[in-house]
């Protein structure tokens, strides 16, 4: 019986790993401008005069 690589290369990983870095990367901006329009949404209902109906037309630029 031979004896088996403690390790074996799996020949698909450096597409795996392109194919991830790509979701990474596409996602990133569409998670900040989440993040912006929420703390936008947050920062105008925290005055008076926007109501929060207001404060999400006004952050979403409408």
């Amino acid at each position: 019986m031979t004896k088996k690589p403690w390790f074996t290369a799996n020949i698909h990983a450096p597409g795996t790993g392109l194919a991830l870095a790509l979701l990474a990367l596409t996602q990133v901006p569409v998670a900040n401008e989440a993040i912006l329009r929420v703390y936008c949404i947050i920062e105008m209902h925290s005055y008076k005069q926007y109501d929060l109906p207001r404060a999400t037309r006004f952050c979403n630029g409408g």
